[in-house]
């Protein structure tokens, strides 16, 4: 009896789980509207909760696939291409705003914020900045310094993690939910000997694809093929899509 008690209990105690995740969703998703709209923008169509990713994923997930599919038809520069899935607001919400004062004076806060956690902007090396393929209005010069509001939030989550010692030398790196690729592409300036994997749907790797090559043309890039796991040996950025994950085993214990 007392373990079927407890089964219960654990049961209910996961359902109550899902339920506030969902929820967050759903809230997340709200308070994102009723801001582009104050914004003056019109927030991207949404889907009902019971399609595939449900509101907050599948319409923009089924644009990034639209405009993907596009490409592959009519050919296309991949900058270009790598703007127009920015331009989503899929992975950068900020790209839906057209008010650069408003986005202005969020960056000014980041750069006090990261100042006040102990990480000077105007101190860092040339290289880790912006790149230019991200759409121009996302962007903004700071000390001769291209930032956008992303990449100060990866730039945050970098500080924290070298804060902490969670990269050591060669690592192999799992990022889950890797976006368009600013947070990899930090990593990988700062420690350049690291292994990065990315971890998304494909309508997201696909633009960090284009993202990483825009930055390293020479690098080598490949996607996780289940089917044959060592292909990607070597790579210095391995792109996994979710329906693959289960088959990448062999990572020992890495930083995520």
């Amino acid at each position: 009896m007392r373990q079927w008690l407890r089964d219960i209990w654990q049961r209910g105690a996961l359902r109550a789980q899902l339920d506030t995740y969902r929820h967050a969703f759903e809230t997340t998703a709200a308070d994102r509207d009723r801001l582009l709209r104050e914004l003056r923008h019109d927030p991207p169509p949404q889907t009902d909760d019971d399609e595939g990713l449900g509101r907050y994923w599948q319409k923009p997930t089924d644009i990034h696939r639209d405009i993907i599919a596009a490409k592959a038809h009519d050919g296309g520069d991949g900058p270009a291409l790598f703007r127009r899935l920015i331009d989503t607001g899929f992975v950068l919400q900020h790209a839906l705003v057209r008010n650069r004062a408003h986005i202005g004076r969020l960056i000014d806060w980041q750069i006090t914020h990261l100042r006040d956690e102990g990480l000077d902007v105007r101190a860092l090396p040339p290289e880790i900045a912006e790149l230019n393929i991200l759409p121009a209005h996302t962007l903004f010069e700071t000390d001769g310094r291209i930032v956008g509001t992303d990449f100060l939030r990866f730039l945050e989550y970098l500080h924290v993690v070298e804060r902490h010692g969670l990269v050591p030398a060669g690592a192999t790196i799992v990022e889950i939910g890797a976006g368009y690729g600013g947070l990899a592409r930090l990593l990988k300036l700062r420690h350049a000997p690291a292994t990065i994997y990315l971890l998304d749907i494909y309508e997201t790797l696909a633009g960090a694809e284009l993202y990483l090559r825009h930055a390293w043309p020479q690098s080598r890039i490949a996607y996780f093929d289940p089917s044959a796991p060592q292909a990607a040996a070597g790579a210095e950025f391995i792109l996994c899509r979710l329906e693959d994950a289960d088959a990448l085993t062999g990572l020992g214990s890495v930083p995520r």
